[in-house]
């Protein structure tokens, strides 16, 4: 558990550095020729820009962390293996049971994935193509 929590954490750390690097200096300097502190800058301009950018990655390793979780069989696995197993014991038909909590599955992932979808279009920013930097 702690090896799978710190395998995340520094994935996301890396993440969050490459999508501060991704904004242009150009930005700063626009900002502090508004007149804007530091702070402002940092607030108004440069953490929501980055957020925007590092949204769909950070998506990404939220569905990683919970395969990942699901394969060590830490978080989920157990409660629902567990009772397709529990059922089974009574019913003796294995096959329904194990793809009832397959199913289970797949829907918690879709429906992260649907979700994570709608707030990205929602927080998209119009004319910019993900994936290009350009730096001046």
């Amino acid at each position: 558990m702690y090896g799978l929590g710190t395998y995340t954490a520094s994935r996301v750390a890396e993440q969050f550095r490459a999508g501060f690097l991704s904004i242009s200096p150009g930005q700063f300097r626009a900002a502090f020729a508004s007149g804007l502190t530091p702070f402002q800058t940092y607030r108004y301009v440069i953490i929501p820009l980055a957020f925007r950018i590092l949204f769909p990655s950070f998506t990404t390793e939220f569905l990683t962390c919970f395969k990942n979780s699901a394969l060590t069989m830490t978080i989920g696995v157990m409660e629902i293996t567990h009772t397709a197993y529990y059922i089974d014991s009574f019913t003796w038909p294995g096959l329904e049971t194990t793809t009832a909590a397959s199913l289970v599955y797949l829907t918690l992932g879709l429906s992260v994935v649907t979700l994570m979808g709608q707030v990205e279009q929602r927080i998209k920013i119009p004319g910019h193509i993900p994936g290009i930097c350009y730096r001046i």
